[in-house]
């Protein structure tokens, strides 16, 4: 870049929050490489960050207008009134004969019943109009194309694509986060500080599949405490805990498909835990079991069948959005 500051940002102090946010998010906005290359839209000018207190204040403007590829004009009823803006964009409009001032409207006003010098000199020179009290996330991302000579397009492709792969290493350390779970809720249950340590386990294992024998005996188990209390047999009550859990996973499952952000890698676990579930009713013997449960059972299963097959559509899609930019 021949120029030192991607933009100038002109605006009246009134709107310093707005101008402020504006500039820290294009600034700190990661753009795909070009040319081989990194780019980050840094510096942008704005008088409060660039100027020490002792300067010059009029000779540190005009050098850095000067210096400026753009020239992100903040519409306000204070910018419109304001001296130094007016004195900015006619200073930046004699510097530069390209039509690089963008009109950021930070407010709903009508621009012609101010100074007709400056509403002359915008009309004449303006390169584009962006509404920042619409959608500042896609303000940022047309402003930051248009400053990077990049496409909207791309650069929203590429943050996709930073977000899957920050998706992809979260959700690699989550087995690691699991095993220390585990060890810590180990080391609470061994010195008494909290119970219910069978519960627990077979929770947090009934993701894996290769732990199914020690959560079937753990569900067992549970189940002979209750048929002792209750007087029931021990394969009713086994049933119906394992019913009950089926149709809480099932149900939390199609709530989260119904979520259009969600991604599906994340309930893959949720989905191996309703397999496992209706995988330990095998071996039960069902012969006392009434015919109104094994029907409730018949409609999880339906349920549970349409929701995998909704889950795998979305993961194809998601797939095929989050492909790397690069390919």
């Amino acid at each position: 870049m021949t120029d030192s500051y991607y933009a100038f940002l002109s605006y009246s102090h009134f709107d310093e929050g707005a101008v402020a946010t504006l500039h820290k998010r294009l600034e700190n906005l990661k753009l795909p490489n070009q040319n081989g290359k990194k780019i980050r839209l840094f510096p942008i000018f704005r008088d409060t960050d660039e100027l020490p207190t002792s300067a010059n204040l009029g000779d540190n403007l005009y050098k850095a207008l000067s210096k400026s590829r753009y020239l992100v004009v903040g519409i306000s009823k204070q910018s419109m009134a304001s001296k130094w803006v007016s004195e900015e964009i006619a200073f930046y409009s004699q510097h530069h004969a390209n039509y690089n001032i963008i009109l950021l409207f930070l407010e709903d006003i009508d621009i012609s019943a101010y100074d007709s010098h400056v509403v002359s000199t915008l009309s004449e020179r303006v390169h584009k109009v962006y509404h920042y009290q619409q959608d500042i996330k896609s303000v940022v991302s047309h402003l930051a194309a248009l400053l990077s000579g990049t496409s909207v397009q791309k650069i929203r492709k590429y943050q996709r694509w930073q977000k899957y792969k920050i998706t992809i290493v979260s959700v690699a350390a989550s087995p690691i986060l699991l095993f220390f779970a585990i060890i810590v809720k180990s080391l609470f249950v061994s010195f008494g500080l909290l119970s219910g340590q069978s519960d627990f386990t077979a929770n947090l294992f009934a993701q894996t599949p290769e732990n199914q024998a020690r959560i079937a005996k753990a569900m067992m188990d549970k189940a002979k405490e209750k048929s002792a209390g209750n007087k029931q047999p021990m394969s009713i009550v086994y049933f119906n805990d394992r019913l009950a859990a089926i149709e809480n996973r099932i149900e939390s499952c199609e709530r989260a498909l119904k979520m259009s952000d969600m991604d599906v890698r994340f309930l893959e676990s949720d989905f191996r835990g309703v397999e496992l579930l209706l995988n330990s009713l095998r071996n039960v013997d069902l012969s006392q079991i009434e015919e109104s449960k094994l029907l409730h059972l018949s409609s999880l299963e339906l349920r549970f069948t349409l929701a995998s097959q909704q889950m795998e559509v979305m993961r194809k899609e998601q797939r095929r959005q989050f492909q790397s930019p690069f390919q």
